[in-house]
C-alpha cells in the first residue's frame, strides 16, 4: 500500500472526505477524515529552530533592505514585519512548520495538500513539484493585493485623520505645562479609575487617539467624545492637537513613492531552503507599510512636546511593539537626555521573535534604559535576550487577580479555554463541532470583540462558580503567567499551533 500524506492548511471546515492518510494540520480548518492518523507539528520539528530562525531572517534583511538608504531602513524596521510578531500573526510558525514537513515528504508515495488561499499555491509547490498534489478547496475570499485598494486605504486614513484633528483644533484651549514624568497613553486602553495602573508615582499622560488604528477599535465619534473629556482633564496631553493639516497632506502624498516600491517588492522572491513564500511576506509587508504609513503624522507633535527641556522620564507600555520603536526613534532624535522606562503590559517570553530580528541593526537603538517587568519568567527573558542594551530591569507585582474565580474539580467535565487577544479565532475554530465528550466554556480576552457562539454546539461563555478539570491556556494570554506565579494546580496546559 502506497503511504500517503495529507497536508491540511484549510481557515474552515469542509465536508470534504479523505480516507487512509497520514494526516498534518497547519490550520485550524478540517475536512472529514477516515481512517487516518494525526501527525503532531511537534513531533516533526527536525529542524533546528535557532538555524531556522538565522536563516529566515537572513532572508528578510535582503528582502527589504537589499537597495535601501539610512532613512529606508529606519522607516521598514519601524514596521511590524521587523517587528517578527508570531504572538499575532501565525506566518512565521506556519513558514517554520512547512520548511519541517518538507523534509518528511521524502518518505511518502503520495502527498496532497488541501488548502482554501491561493497565496499559498507557489509555497506549497514548491516543496515537490513531482510529488506534491495541490487541491485549492475555495479561495476563501482572500483579496488580492492592487494598488487602487491599497490607495483607498490610504485616503480612507487621511479622510479619517482630518476630521479629528480638525475637531481638536475647535476643542477649548488649555495651557500645557509639562511635568518630568511624561507617560504614554492611548485611551481608554489600559485605564482603571482613570489611571494606567501600571505606571508609579506622578504622571502625565501623552496621549495618542489615532496611532496605527490597530490599538483602538473605536468609531470616529467615540473618539471625539474621549477627546473632549482629555481635554477638560489637565494631565492629559492630546499629541493630535499639533498635527497640522501640511502633516496629513505630506502623509498622503509619500503614498506615491511607496507604491513604486511595493511594485519592486511584488517582483522579489523570498525562498527558505527552496520554498517559496514570496506572497505570504508580501502580504505581510503590504499591511505593515499601511500601519507604518500612518504613524508619520506624529513627527511634527513628537518633536515639538519632546524639544521641551522639563521632560526628564517618559513611560511607556507597548515598548516590544513596532509603536514603541517609533516613538523611541522619534523622540531620541528630538532630545537625547530622555530616560526610558518601558512597562510589561502583556505577554514576553524568549520564544518570542519581538527583538530578534531588529537586535541584528546596532544604529537602531529602540531599546528602554529601564523595562519593569510584571513576571518573574518575563523578566528573566528579558535579560536573556536584551542583556546590556538595557541599563535596568525590575520587577513589579501584578496586584489584579485573574485567578480568583477560577475552580479545579477532578471530577468536572467542564474544560476552560482562556483565550488571547489575537488568536481566539484560530482557537475556537480548532474546537468547533469537535465530537469531545467534555463540555467546553471561553474566557475571552478582554480586549477581543464581542464573540458570538451561535454556530459553536459545544462551547459557551464563562460564568463563575464553574468548576473546571482542566484549563487550557493560549500560549498568548497572561493569564497563564498568573496561573504558574501563584503556583496553583497542574491541571492545565497550553493549547499548541496544530
Amino acid at each position: 500500500m502506497k503511504k500517503k500524506l495529507l497536508i491540511i492548511d484549510l481557515e474552515n471546515n469542509y465536508s470534504l472526505k479523505k480516507k487512509n492518510f497520514d494526516v498534518v494540520h497547519l490550520s485550524a480548518g478540517s475536512v472529514v477524515l477516515e481512517e487516518c492518523k494525526t501527525i503532531k507539528l511537534s513531533n516533526i520539528k527536525n529542524q533546528n529552530h535557532r538555524d531556522f530562525k538565522k536563516n529566515f531572517y537572513s532572508n528578510l534583511e535582503k528582502y527589504l533592505f537589499s537597495t535601501c538608504n539610512k532613512n529606508d531602513t529606519e522607516f521598514f524596521l519601524e514596521t511590524e514585519i521587523c517587528n517578527i510578531r508570531n504572538d499575532k500573526s501565525d506566518l512565521f510558525d506556519k513558514i517554520y512548520y512547512i520548511n519541517s514537513i518538507k523534509n518528511i515528504i521524502k518518505k511518502y508515495d503520495f502527498v496532497e495538500v488541501l488548502y482554501d488561499n491561493k497565496n499559498l499555491t507557489n509555497t506549497f509547490n514548491s516543496l515537490d513539484k513531482t510529488k506534491v498534489n495541490l487541491n485549492l478547496v475555495s479561495n476563501n475570499n482572500i483579496r488580492e493585493f492592487s494598488y487602487t485598494f491599497f490607495l483607498l486605504r490610504r485616503l480612507k486614513f487621511f479622510i479619517r485623520a482630518f476630521l479629528l484633528t480638525l475637531f481638536v483644533k475647535f476643542l477649548p484651549k488649555k495651557n500645557e505645562i509639562y511635568k518630568e514624568n511624561i507617560a504614554l497613553s492611548i485611551y481608554p486602553l489600559l485605564f482603571h479609575n482613570k489611571e494606567i495602573g501600571i505606571y508609579n508615582g506622578d504622571n502625565q499622560y501623552l496621549n495618542f487617539s489615532i496611532t496605527d488604528e490597530t490599538h483602538l477599535h473605536q468609531s470616529l465619534i467615540s473618539k471625539c467624545k474621549n477627546l473632549i473629556y482629555l481635554n477638560s482633564d489637565k494631565k492629559f496631553i492630546i499629541t493630535e492637537k499639533n498635527i497640522l493639516l501640511i502633516d496629513l497632506i505630506k502623509n498622503f502624498i509619500i503614498t506615491f513613492p511607496i507604491l513604486i516600491d511595493l511594485y519592486h517588492f511584488k517582483k522579489k522572491i523570498f525562498k527558505i531552503n527552496n520554498v517559496d513564500y514570496s506572497n505570504l511576506i508580501f502580504q505581510h509587508l503590504v499591511i505593515s507599510l499601511l500601519n507604518r504609513l500612518k504613524l508619520e503624522i506624529y513627527k511634527r507633535s513628537i518633536k515639538y512636546i519632546f524639544k521641551n527641556k522639563n521632560i526628564k522620564n517618559f513611560k511607556y507600555f507597548l515598548f516590544e511593539y513596532n509603536f514603541g520603536f517609533f516613538l523611541n526613534n522619534q523622540i531620541n532624535k528630538v532630545n537625547k537626555n530622555i530616560n526610558y522606562i518601558g512597562y510589561q503590559h502583556g505577554i514576553f517570553s524568549k520564544n518570542l521573535f519581538w527583538f530578534d530580528f531588529v537586535k541584528k541593526f546596532k544604529k537602531f537603538n529602540i531599546y528602554p534604559d529601564e523595562i519593569i517587568a510584571n513576571n518573574k519568567y518575563s523578566l528573566n527573558d528579558y535579560k536573556e535576550i536584551l542583556k546590556n542594551k538595557v541599563k535596568k530591569y525590575k520587577f513589579y507585582k501584578n496586584k489584579k487577580n485573574n485567578l480568583k474565580n477560577f475552580q479545579i474539580s477532578k471530577n468536572s467535565k467542564n474544560y476552560l479555554l482562556v483565550l488571547g487577544q489575537h488568536d481566539h479565532d484560530h482557537i475556537l475554530r480548532i474546537f468547533k463541532n469537535k465530537r469531545f465528550d467534555k463540555n467546553f466554556f471561553i474566557k475571552p480576552h478582554p480586549r477581543s470583540k464581542k464573540i458570538i457562539l451561535n454556530n459553536y454546539k459545544n462551547i459557551k461563555i464563562y460564568q463563575k462558580k464553574i468548576k473546571f478539570k482542566k484549563i487550557l491556556f493560549s500560549q498568548t494570554t497572561t493569564v497563564y503567567y498568573d496561573w504558574i506565579n501563584k503556583k496553583r494546580s497542574k491541571n492545565f496546559m497550553l493549547i499548541g499551533f496544530d
